[in-house]
């Protein structure tokens, strides 16, 4: 899974508003866990209860993960007022 921070023009191509923060997934293998949830375009907001505004925030909060935990994320799909809340196990 690839993502990216929300800067003007990803936000103008993803149709993302300006309100809201966290990363964008530009890009998802569709055989791996996140290929069965996650779409391009999606916003993560948070993973394990920590608010994402950038790419480094994200990644920060992978690095403080083990093998095998379960990773709770928060998402948001463009278009949808809705966010949903996925579990993943980090895999090495």
């Amino acid at each position: 899974m690839s993502v990216q921070d929300l800067t003007p023009q990803v936000r103008q191509t993803y149709g993302i508003d300006d309100n809201v923060h966290g990363v964008v997934v530009t890009n998802v293998k569709e055989v791996s866990p996140a290929g069965d949830v996650l779409s391009e375009g999606d916003v993560i907001t948070e993973v394990q209860g920590q608010k994402i505004n950038s790419v480094a925030d994200f990644r920060a909060a992978l690095d403080r993960s083990h093998s095998g935990q379960t990773i709770r994320l928060y998402v948001m799909t463009p278009g949808r007022n809705a966010f949903q809340g996925y579990r993943f196990i980090r895999v090495p």
